[in-house]
C-alpha cells in the first residue's frame, strides 16, 4: 500500500518512460515504444498539473463541476484538461513549448489515445517527435518546476542526455554544467588561497594569469586536478620554468631568458646585468 502525489506520480511516469524507450533503443520491440509514449505523455500532463497547483493553489487543478471525491472511496478527483492548464500558466512560464514540441506533443498523444482506447502503430518518421517531446519536459521540469533535473531523471540522466544530444537545451545544460565546473576551481582557489595566507601553505596557483582566458587559475600543482603550468579553468598549458636565481616559477611565454645554466626571470637577469 502507498500513495504518490502529484509531482511523485509525474516522476514515475517519466522514469518508465525513459525505461521502455532505452529498452526500445536496443531491441525495437514496438510494446517497448508503446509504453514508453503512454507513460511520457502523462509524465508531461501531469507535470503541467504541478506547475498550476505551484502557481494557483491545491483546489486549481481540479474541474470545478466535480469538486467532491467519488463513492468508491478511491480518492480520486476529477482534474482539470491539461490544455485549459496549460493556457492557466503560459503567462509566467519562462520558455514556452516550440511549434515542434507542440507538434511532437500532438502526435504522440494521438498514439497514447489509440493505444489505450484502441491499437497502435509506429514508425520511424515518428521518432523525431520522441526527440521533442523529451526536450520539452527536461526544459519544463529544469526551468518551470522547484525540482532538480538530475533527481528526477534518477538512474536514467545519462539515457536521457545522450538521446536530446544535439539539441538547444543539451547546449544549455553543458554550459551550465562547465560554468558550475569553474565556479567549483574559482572557490576552491579562494579556500586554498586562504590556507596558504593564514597556514603557510605552498601557493596553489602561479602569480600570472592564463594566456587563454585572462584568469590566475594556472595550477602550481596538482591539487586542482590538472598538471603544474596547466590552467584549471580552460586547460590551456602553459611553459613554465624556476629562475635559475632565484627559484621563482614564470611563463616562459612573457618573461625570462637563458643565461649560463638555465631560465632567468627578468628581474633577476636585469639585477645581474646592472652589475
Amino acid at each position: 500500500m502507498g500513495n504518490l502525489g502529484l509531482l511523485d506520480n509525474a516522476i514515475d511516469y517519466l522514469q518508465h518512460g525513459l525505461h521502455h524507450l532505452q529498452e526500445y533503443e536496443e531491441r525495437l520491440s514496438i510494446s517497448d515504444i508503446k509504453q514508453s509514449i503512454i507513460n511520457l505523455i502523462n509524465s508531461l500532463d501531469l507535470f503541467v498539473l504541478e506547475k498550476l497547483r505551484q502557481v494557483e493553489g491545491e483546489e486549481a487543478i481540479f474541474a470545478s463541476n466535480n469538486n467532491k471525491k467519488e463513492d468508491y472511496d478511491t480518492g480520486y478527483r476529477a482534474t482539470v484538461h491539461v490544455g485549459n492548464a496549460y493556457r492557466r500558466i503560459k503567462a509566467v512560464l519562462q520558455n514556452t513549448i516550440t511549434d515542434d514540441e507542440q507538434s511532437a506533443y500532438d502526435i504522440l498523444k494521438l498514439l497514447r489515445d489509440s493505444a489505450v482506447h484502441y491499437e497502435f502503430a509506429f514508425g520511424q518518421e515518428k521518432e523525431e517527435n520522441m526527440l521533442f517531446l523529451l526536450h520539452y519536459i527536461g526544459r519544463f521540469i529544469d526551468l518551470e518546476l522547484s525540482v532538480e533535473l538530475e533527481n528526477v531523471l534518477a538512474n536514467y540522466h545519462e539515457f536521457y542526455f545522450s538521446y536530446i544530444e544535439g539539441t538547444d537545451y543539451y547546449v544549455i545544460v553543458q554550459e551550465r554544467a562547465e560554468e558550475a565546473r569553474k565556479e567549483m576551481i574559482r572557490n576552491d582557489i579562494y579556500w586554498y588561497e586562504y590556507d596558504t595566507v593564514k597556514n603557510g601553505a605552498p601557493q596553489i596557483v602561479l602569480d600570472w594569469v592564463c594566456d587563454e582566458c585572462s584568469e590566475q587559475s594556472v595550477a602550481a600543482d596538482n591539487r586542482l586536478g590538472v598538471d603544474p603550468g596547466v590552467c584549471a579553468i580552460c586547460f590551456a598549458e602553459h611553459e613554465i620554468k624556476e629562475c635559475f636565481k632565484c627559484g621563482q616559477r614564470i611563463s616562459i611565454n612573457h618573461e625570462g631568458k637563458w643565461m649560463f645554466e638555465g631560465y632567468w626571470c627578468d628581474f633577476c637577469a636585469d639585477h645581474y646585468e646592472r652589475q
